[in-house]
């Protein structure tokens, strides 16, 4: 499965194994939405924007499902090229219990969870 999100090929867990993503707590979030497409899916998913910028999607584990081998937010396979909203904003660092691939690395935008 070239350019998909894939889950853990020994067939233990059924979530992606290469996603960032965080445990939501409490309400709120940041203001902003990255309007972007997937730049590359492995070590982990990263998406850029018009600009070029590269930003590490750090995905609420509620917000993403995992269906046919190919994870998914919102309706949108995470592919390579796909194109995605994220409302969230820029972090420099994960939140806490929130947890990233080894390799996966850059500026961190966390996704607002929804509500």
């Amino acid at each position: 499965m070239t350019g998909c999100v894939e889950g853990d090929p020994a067939g233990g867990s059924d979530s992606p194994q290469n996603l960032a993503t965080y445990v939501p707590s409490g309400d709120g979030g940041n203001a902003g939405l990255l309007e972007a497409h997937i730049d590359a899916t492995e070590p982990c998913v990263s998406v850029r924007d018009a600009a070029g910028n590269r930003y590490v999607p750090v995905f609420p584990e509620t917000a993403v499902s995992y269906e046919e081998g190919v994870a998914r937010y919102s309706g949108v396979e995470l592919i390579a090229s796909a194109s995605l909203d994220l409302p969230g904003g820029v972090v420099t660092k994960l939140p806490e219990g929130g947890s990233a691939p080894d390799g996966c690395d850059g500026e961190y935008w966390l996704v607002n969870a929804e509500d």
